[in-house]
């Protein structure tokens, strides 16, 4: 039976002419998990890799069917709004940092995703394969791409069975890591791939009362252990009481604090703010992350909204709410866009100073938000297929909140001072491992019995 996600686009030429076996196939609970725990993957493979710190420590071949998976998506996305072959290919090769150099990530395009794109008919080129013809819709083309390219291929599935499998089973709940060991597909590489998940934070391991118990990294900064979190930072001593002001601030930021912000905020230099970032990065409590200028953020999620979008979906989508404190004409900006229309650059010059215009038309350029070859003729028109409508309503949705909490005039300079003054580095950093501590217990009585 042809599932329900694909029957809108049965009529598409390039799905009609699908075997009905594969179709039927889309909606399998295997192929479904597999999909969600490579959004988790590729996060972490990409936060990963933008460290050069990071590039000489662990090689994205141990990756290797999470990035051909992330480069085949990439490249049927972009296909959506672009037809040159080069062009498309310069998106995903900045979609999809790793530690290739840029003849041998174009020979890897060329060789592999675009002929699987081809072979699966999934992306029609021209005879030179230089320019995209006719594309599959994005949602049963992308899973597609995963059936035939992952799970049909046993070889490619076999290298990275035991990351679906471990990320699959702790994605919503910790569990114990000797079950995972059990369970695992690929027994005698369980410890090298499970390390190796460890390495890109895509997981964590903790003991607690004795037992080993492996968390999905996404699970530490999400909605199910908010209150676990609020109440281990109930405690009244300064350190604790310094990180709930800084957690707070961020959750009125709408889940999302700059470097630069949380400087404003606290007082503190920026070496000490960077080594704040990473104890509460380590504690789990929050996520390093970057915004659009590559600066250092915190985020955690922000529930109902699609602020925390698969990275193939929108570039570093939260950092536009540091976007929106920077530049405050960005809100005004967005709201323009409110049903789709086409924005003229001039028009837009002629109401808004013409420097937030460039910030903000940047910005959305990197997010890959607005279509860059209408740039060229002074037009910023969404990209289609992304759901950007409801996305732009999100974010204004989160920062109309962030206003009411924090009106256009708060000033944040010094609002955590007082609370930061009685902060030192050494104590911040033994505090971090007893909060680690209650953290996990309180787990351990929440979620597993």
């Amino acid at each position: 039976m042809i599932p329900d996600i694909v029957k809108p686009y049965k009529d598409h030429p390039m799905v009609n002419n699908k075997k009905e076996s594969d179709l039927e196939r889309l909606d399998e609970k295997d192929l479904n998990d597999i999909i969600r725990a490579e959004d988790q993957l590729i996060r972490s493979v990409r936060e990963y890799y933008l460290d050069k710190e990071n590039r000489g420590r662990l090689t994205p071949g141990q990756f290797s069917s999470s990035i051909l998976n992330a480069r085949g998506m990439a490249f049927l996305d972009v296909a959506h709004y672009k037809y040159s072959v080069a062009d498309i290919c310069s998106d995903v090769w900045d979609i999809t940092p790793t530690t290739a150099k840029v003849a041998s990530f174009n020979q890897n395009m060329k060789t592999s995703v675009i002929r699987k794109l081809a072979d699966c008919g999934i992306v029609e080129f021209d005879s030179q394969r230089q320019n995209v013809v006719n594309y599959m819709p994005y949602p049963v083309g992308s899973k597609l791409f995963v059936l035939k390219n992952l799970i049909d291929n046993q070889t490619l599935y076999t290298k990275q069975a035991n990351h679906y499998g471990i990320v699959g089973m702790v994605q919503d709940f910790p569990e114990l890591t000797s079950n995972l060991e059990t369970n695992a597909k690929q027994h005698g590489s369980f410890k090298i791939d499970y390390q190796a998940l460890i390495e890109i934070d895509a997981i964590r391991s903790q003991n607690i009362r004795g037992q080993n118990f492996t968390f999905s990294r996404g699970f530490l900064t999400e909605e199910k252990s908010s209150a676990a979190w609020a109440q281990v930072l109930e405690e009244s001593d300064n350190i604790r009481i310094a990180l709930k002001s800084l957690m707070d601030l961020q959750g009125d930021y709408g889940g999302f604090i700059s470097h630069p912000e949380i400087i404003k905020a606290t007082g503190w230099n920026s070496r000490a703010v960077s080594r704040l970032m990473r104890h509460v990065n380590y504690l789990g409590i929050s996520r390093i992350t970057h915004t659009l200028e590559m600066k250092d953020a915190l985020t955690r999620s922000i529930s109902g909204t699609l602020l925390n979008l698969n990275y193939h979906d929108l570039e570093n989508a939260q950092s536009i709410l540091a976007l929106t404190r920077e530049v405050p004409e960005t809100v005004d900006i967005l709201n323009k866009f409110i049903g789709g229309k086409e924005l003229s650059e001039d028009e837009l010059m002629e109401e808004f100073d013409n420097t937030a215009v460039q910030q903000v038309k940047n910005s959305l350029k990197m997010i890959r938000l607005i279509k860059k070859d209408k740039l060229n003729d002074g037009f910023w028109e969404l990209v289609p297929f992304r759901g950007n409508d409801k996305f732009i309503n999100d974010v204004l949705a989160v920062v109309a909140h962030s206003r009411r909490a924090l009106p256009p005039d708060y000033d944040i300079t010094n609002h955590l001072e007082d609370q930061f003054k009685k902060v030192d580095e050494e104590g911040l950093r033994k505090r971090t491992e007893q909060m680690k501590f209650d953290f996990f217990e309180k787990i351990k009585d929440e979620y597993i019995k």
